[in-house]
């Protein structure tokens, strides 16, 4: 298999590795989790699992505040930068020193559009409130009910085998 082959593969597992909508928007999933430890945990698995429904999400959210702005330059400029990105990393094999200077290049001429024009302002809220918007889902969106039922489980044994470590100690 060459490697072309294989990264067109890794990238479209990558991108048909996506739960439906509703099931992502579902309110009754968003809880709280227990402590710090099951926190990290399942932000981490989160961001994993859900990372085609975050980039849908990241990248949809300059789109839609450039338009509520009516700046549609603002909207151009994100539009032809993904257009680009897709171009240069997604659809063409590069080595990775290449693809880092082709990756900071396509960034330092964006930023730079988006100060000559304006509107770096929008661009940097519009990240932040994508990259908000993706950590405060991730950590609070728990999985199914399988999942917390094997982490009840562990918690379980956990315990019992720390009873048992007092018993005979």
């Amino acid at each position: 298999m060459s490697q072309k082959t294989r990264v067109k593969q890794d990238y479209s597992s990558f991108f048909s590795n996506q739960i439906p909508w509703r099931d992502f928007f579902n309110t009754s999933r968003l809880k709280f989790p227990r402590d710090a430890k099951h926190w990290t945990e399942r932000a981490d698995e989160n961001l994993r699992r859900n990372a085609r429904n975050y980039l849908t999400i990241s990248l949809s959210i300059p789109f839609l505040l450039g338009l509520l702005t009516q700046n549609y330059l603002f909207v151009l400029i994100i539009l032809l930068t993904t257009l680009l990105f897709l171009l240069l990393f997604v659809l063409e094999v590069v080595p990775n020193q290449t693809e880092q200077i082709r990756g900071a290049g396509l960034a330092s001429v964006t930023l730079v559009l988006l100060w000559l024009t304006g509107n770096l302002l929008i661009f940097i809220i519009s990240i932040g409130v994508a990259a908000s918007a993706t950590l405060v889902h991730s950590s609070l969106f728990s999985r199914q009910l399988v999942v917390t039922g094997i982490h009840k489980l562990k918690d379980q044994v956990e315990s019992a085998s720390d009873k048992l470590r007092g018993v005979f100690k």
